[in-house]
């Protein structure tokens, strides 16, 4: 729960692409690389089931689509 809050926080942060960083911010993950790395440090996340979609503003493959039915989740070490 708490990393698929991490992840929901970071997509709000992200405005077409240029993600917008809050004082504070240890973490984010805008998917512009078709992958869940930590775009400004090293706590890359492993995805499981998840599957690339595109994002609120039609661009492909920047965001994930997470079905409940298979148990997709993003994994974050940290």
């Amino acid at each position: 729960m708490k990393t698929t809050l991490l992840i929901a926080l970071a997509s709000l942060l992200s405005f077409a692409g240029d993600a917008q960083m809050i004082s504070g911010t240890i973490a984010s993950y805008t998917f512009n690389n078709a992958n869940a790395n930590d775009d400004i440090g090293t706590n890359h996340g492993t995805v499981n089931g998840a599957t690339l979609t595109s994002d609120r503003f039609g661009n492909a493959n920047h965001a994930y689509h997470f079905d409940a039915a298979n148990s997709a989740y993003i994994s974050i070490p940290n």
